[in-house]
């Protein structure tokens, strides 16, 4: 399992939930569609900064 996805079990978020709300914050882009459709260096972004909420 991938820190992104430990970070939606922990949170309770959907796949889209979690991607509205990085792009929103302009971590992934707006083209991404799926969780697979983010580049790896945005998923860690991604994950420590939902690693963040609580």
């Amino acid at each position: 399992m991938t820190p992104l996805l430990t970070q939606l079990m922990r949170l309770g978020w959907t796949e889209t939930k979690a991607l509205n709300a990085l792009q929103d914050q302009g971590i992934v882009s707006d083209n991404c569609v799926t969780l697979s459709d983010i580049c790896e260096s945005d998923a860690i972004k991604a994950a420590e900064w939902l690693k963040g909420l609580k």
